[in-house]
């Protein structure tokens, strides 16, 4: 016995279209079938008649909505992805605690609600590779930029790393809020319809963006 193999399965959007269509054909098929053997003495009545019409109805705008329905799911997509294209070239403030380093270069800015000696660290997975005192900070908004390398003075490859801003000092250290000032080189569709952001070296969702600015400003 042949046994079909899992790729030659059908998808499950083809097969859902599939089933509709064979539930209008057997509808019509079983509808013909008892016109063509009805009893003439005891013929089906109109309203039994215009019952079965209207479920083959129902049936046919079911499939229409459910493939307009596709349709305008689509176009959202795509009009959000068009919405987000003027991103492209721009570069934006990005929450979270993933700093992107490309060519190189990497920016990180913070905001201090009174002064602070500050200082920030980079991970790789689950070690530390730059551990850099910023020194005493006065309030306001801050941006450091990192030149790629790790505390021992060596280059480290582009990607993704982690990121955190510590306030220092009396023996009491505690997190600041950060976020990452990147270019954006292209936009994409996600999955769920958002925008994905391309920052060089990783993608985040245009949720993220905290704010868009001008242009990218560095500084130790």
């Amino acid at each position: 016995m042949e046994v079909q193999g899992i790729s030659d399965l059908p998808k499950t959007d083809e097969y859902r279209e599939r089933k509709v269509e064979l539930g209008k054909e057997d509808f019509l098929r079983l509808l013909a079938v008892q016109l063509r053997f009805q009893d003439p003495l005891e013929p089906i009545g109109s309203t039994e008649f215009a019952a079965q019409l209207a479920q083959f109805s129902a049936l046919e705008q079911m499939k229409n909505l459910n493939d307009r329905v596709r349709e305008l799911t689509e176009l959202y997509r795509s009009n959000q992805t068009w919405t987000a294209l003027p991103l492209i070239g721009r570069s934006v403030k990005v929450e979270g605690d993933e700093v992107p380093l490309y060519e190189g270069r990497a920016l990180i800015g913070y905001t201090l609600n009174s002064p602070a000696d500050v200082r920030v660290r980079i991970w790789d997975g689950d070690k530390v590779i730059r551990s850099v005192d910023l020194g005493l900070q006065e309030e306001g908004e801050h941006l450091w930029e990192w030149d790629g390398e790790d505390d021992r003075g060596r280059r480290v490859p582009d990607g993704s790393y982690r990121y955190e801003v510590l306030r220092v000092g009396d023996g009491d250290t505690s997190s600041v809020d950060g976020y990452v000032l990147a270019e954006v080189a292209g936009v994409r569709p996600g999955r769920s319809g958002e925008p994905m952001l391309d920052l060089g070296v990783t993608e985040v969702g245009i949720s993220k963006v905290r704010e868009i600015v001008d242009s990218q400003r560095g500084g130790r």
